[in-house]
């Protein structure tokens, strides 16, 4: 499993709005912000999976992966989101 799937599943968010956000993000990954604000997650939340990003930038990769999204795709949103912010 993922370390932000686990984290996820840590948080207990609601299964169904986890589901609809892996599907969205699957399918757009660009879109992954603003799917992640429909969760509502607190700023702890929010800090938790975002300490496991830091900690492991190819989770996102991973999490990608594990939910059947295309890796590349979700490098390809990662880099485009560095150079935005350079």
């Amino acid at each position: 499993m993922s370390d932000i799937l686990e984290v996820m599943k840590n948080l207990n968010l609601d299964p169904n709005k986890v589901s609809d956000v892996m599907a969205k993000v699957s399918s757009n990954p660009f879109s992954a912000v603003a799917a992640l604000g429909e969760l509502g997650l607190t700023m702890d939340k929010l800090k938790a999976l975002y300490e496991v990003i830091q900690r492991d930038p190819e989770a996102l990769t991973t999490f990608a992966a594990s939910i059947g999204a295309d890796p590349a795709a979700i490098d390809a949103a990662r880099k485009k989101a560095e150079s935005l912010f350079r």
